[in-house]
């Protein structure tokens, strides 16, 4: 109980915590900075397989890393991409490791709110750290 259906948390609501905070939403945006990428070379490695052909897998664009503020990349589909790949889609996640948590401290400190506050506004609450 208390875990969102899939095991997936929902996205925050920057323009809501943009009123709370005081600033635009584009403000809370920037101070989050874009999330950063896998890294597919390495993940690439873990499986034996070119860092190319887990991108063309993972439909992933070339120029990641360079899409306009805004634009998301399509989300991959894992079991796809472990089908052409032939592995399952566990050793692919594995592979790619999880992604960083954002920098609520340092997000917030460009703000000039405290991390607590930064994260009410974000509806994150204080939850205690489960085991990895």
């Amino acid at each position: 109980m208390g875990k969102p259906r899939g095991g997936h948390h929902r996205r925050p609501d920057f323009a809501a915590a943009a009123t709370k905070l005081g600033v635009t939403e584009q403000q809370v945006k920037d101070a989050l900075g874009k999330p950063p990428l896998p890294d597919f070379q390495a993940a690439a490695t873990k499986l034996g397989i070119t860092e190319q052909q887990l991108k063309d897998a993972l439909g992933v664009p070339e120029n990641l890393s360079e899409l306009p503020e805004g634009e998301k990349p399509q989300r991959p589909d894992f079991e796809a991409a472990a089908t052409k790949l032939g592995i399952t889609k566990q050793q692919l996640k594995d592979a790619l490791g999880r992604r960083p948590k954002p920098d609520f401290a340092a997000a917030a400190a460009k703000l000039g709110v405290t991390e607590q506050q930064f994260k009410d506004a974000l509806g994150f609450s204080e939850r205690p750290e489960r085991p990895e």
